[in-house]
């Protein structure tokens, strides 16, 4: 992580360490090893960059939604880039492309794209949406573990968003 971020929930950092797991051993997860079609075990540099590709989605998960990305001031959430993605983990862009169809046909990642439409009547993309499944939470047994810190997260939220609410009720009542 950069070294500017605030640090982590002890949950996402502990399935970071899990998850380093898969490179010694392939049978920890297996559907990302059976990803690739073959019976054949997943090369180690294809492994290498799953691994990479997860690690920074799970640095940039929201844990009330478990949705990948940057949550707003407003309410809003914005997604993150592939090219972003692969930045920080340090892969380039198409060897992150395959990574992510792996994670993605392994069922590790859900991906949502999302296009808007224009004034000319075309469509823009937008960066997807992307989630990781409570099951990969499951598969290291931290199931029970996250439940208790969604709630603490979203608690959190909530106390945020009513703080920013009432600033800004007086704000507005200072101006008038």
């Amino acid at each position: 992580p950069p070294s500017h971020h605030a640090p982590h929930p002890k949950i996402l950092v502990k399935l970071q360490e899990a998850v380093r797991a898969y490179f010694a051993d392939p049978a920890v997860l297996p559907s990302l090893n059976a990803a690739n079609g073959s019976a054949r075990q997943q090369r180690s540099e294809r492994r290498e960059a799953c691994l990479s590709l997860l690690g920074a989605l799970i640095h940039y998960l929201d844990l009330v939604t478990l949705r990948v990305g940057i949550p707003q001031a407003d309410s809003t959430f914005k997604g993150l880039t592939l090219e972003f993605l692969a930045e920080r983990a340090g892969l380039g862009l198409r060897r992150a492309e395959r990574a992510c169809r792996d994670l993605r046909r392994a069922g590790l990642v859900e991906i949502y794209p999302i296009a808007q439409k224009t004034e000319d009547d075309r469509y823009k993309g937008l960066p997807a949406i992307r989630r990781l499944p409570v099951s990969l939470f499951k598969v290291f047994g931290l199931s029970r573990w996250l439940q208790h810190e969604r709630d603490k997260a979203s608690r959190r939220q909530r106390r945020q968003r009513h703080r920013r609410e009432a600033a800004e009720t007086e704000t507005a009542a200072g101006r008038r």
